[in-house]
C-alpha cells in the first residue's frame, strides 16, 4: 500500500509540472507554439540532452544539454551559424519558455514568456517549416 501511495504522489507531482509518466524520462518533443522549431529531449538523472531543429528543415539539428529541476528544464546550445550561444529555460508549470543568448560579452533575451507544448516521443524533424517563423530569424 505504501508503494502505491508513493507512486501516486510521484505521478501527481509529474502531472502538476506538465510532465506525464509517459514522457517523464523521454524521449519527448517540445513544440515552440509560435515558432516552427522543435526540441527533442531525453533525461538521464537530472541531466537533459537532445537535439534542437532551430532551422525547421529537419536536417540542421543542434545538440542541447541541460538540467531538469524544480519544474524547469534548462537547455543550452551553440547552434552552428547562429553566432550566439543560447540558453532555454522551459517552465513546465506555465508551459512558457525564455530564450537567452550571448556572443560572449553580453547576455540578452531572444524571446521571453513564449508558449510551448510537450508530446511523448522524439520529434519527427520532418521539415519544412509549418508556416511559422523559426528562431533562426533572430540572428
Amino acid at each position: 500500500m505504501r508503494k502505491l501511495a508513493v507512486f501516486s504522489v510521484l505521478v501527481l507531482a509529474l502531472m502538476a509540472t506538465g510532465v506525464t509518466p509517459a514522457h517523464a524520462a523521454g524521449p519527448y518533443c517540445v513544440h515552440l507554439t509560435n515558432f516552427c522549431d522543435t526540441v527533442s529531449i531525453q533525461t538521464s538523472g537530472t541531466n537533459d540532452y537532445g537535439l534542437w531543429d532551430w532551422t525547421c528543415d529537419g536536417v540542421t539539428l543542434t545538440p542541447v544539454i541541460g538540467v531538469a529541476s524544480s519544474g524547469l528544464i534548462t537547455a543550452a546550445s551553440l547552434p552552428n551559424g547562429l553566432g550566439y550561444a543560447t540558453n532555454f529555460t522551459f517552465n513546465k508549470g506555465t508551459h512558457t519558455f525564455d530564450l537567452w543568448g550571448t556572443e560572449g560579452t553580453v547576455l540578452f533575451p531572444f524571446q521571453l514568456g513564449q508558449p510551448f507544448s510537450i508530446s511523448a516521443g522524439a520529434c519527427a524533424f520532418s521539415g519544412p517549416k509549418n508556416g511559422k517563423p523559426s528562431l533562426k530569424g533572430l540572428q
